[in-house]
């Protein structure tokens, strides 16, 4: 199946099944504000992320252009995720977009703001290069149940995943499969390279924040360790093509349902 016959194939409602959470939409409780040097351009952008209605979605705000996340949306690029409409793009979304899924924030609006003048595109700072900073943001900031303009809550949805999906292109492919738990199994062959490169990494749940062990464990140390002894370090050690990948697994497609969801809501 070839890339863009996959991704109409996953809008079509024979293969997923939604259904509810048992929890409520949520935001952010405040403004988000983080600037940084983007990765391909090398200039400054600045994003502020704002707590946005229930039922609205994540959204970018690039000139008063609205983009939504959407597979509709999505630009071939190399190397980094773009969004693009009605001419106007947003690249290397995919580490942001991670953060948002997988700390729970259903609803917020995305404003980006590129510090060099370019009128048509933006870029995302990329910080170290992984999800961290955003993490912490959301972190910092909390979430709180959104509204929507009656004051009324909304139920979260999710799919789920009837019948396995397959894409793939050259030598690389991506297979989804229905299951009651989130699961990503990862391999990546470098033989010209060290041989950390040619191992493989299988994560059991998506691990948020600074990789908490009560939030997840990881079945291989050789992208756990990356992370201990910090993100610089590891890049130089050769741990980044992990954990960038799977990275971009999680937060590049429509949600999908993580083990252990962040919800404002829970007290324990």
């Amino acid at each position: 199946m070839s890339v863009s016959s996959a991704l109409n194939a996953f809008k079509s409602s024979a293969l997923i099944s939604w259904k509810s959470l048992g929890k409520l939409q949520q935001t952010i409780a405040g403004c988000i504000e983080r600037s940084g040097i983007t990765l391909h351009s090398g200039g400054v952008a600045r994003v502020k992320i704002w707590p946005e209605c229930a039922g609205v979605g994540r959204y970018f705000d690039f000139r008063s252009n609205f983009i939504h996340p959407s597979v509709d949306y999505v630009q071939e690029s190399p190397l980094c995720t773009t969004l693009c409409k009605d001419g106007y793009k947003v690249r290397t979304v995919e580490h942001l977009l991670s953060a948002l899924e997988a700390m729970g924030v259903d609803n917020c609006r995305i404003e980006v703001e590129g510090l060099n003048g370019e009128e048509s595109s933006v870029e995302v700072p990329i910080f170290d290069g992984s999800a961290k900073e955003w993490v912490e943001a959301i972190e910092q900031v909390g979430l709180k149940v959104a509204t929507d303009q009656g004051g009324n809550s909304c139920e979260k949805m999710i799919p789920f995943l009837i019948e396995p999906v397959h894409v793939h292109r050259n030598d690389s492919f991506v297979a989804a499969f229905p299951y009651p738990k989130v699961q990503i199994i990862y391999g990546i062959d470098f033989p010209q390279l060290e041989v950390c490169y040619r191992k493989g990494v299988s994560m059991e749940m998506v691990i948020v924040g600074k990789l908490r062990e009560k939030a997840g464990g990881w079945c291989s140390n050789v992208v756990k360790e990356g992370f201990r002894v910090g993100l610089s370090k590891a890049r130089r050690r050769g741990w980044e093509a992990f954990k960038s990948r799977i990275s971009f697994m999680a937060g590049d497609g429509r949600r999908v349902k993580f083990c252990k969801d962040i919800w404002c809501g829970d007290t324990s």
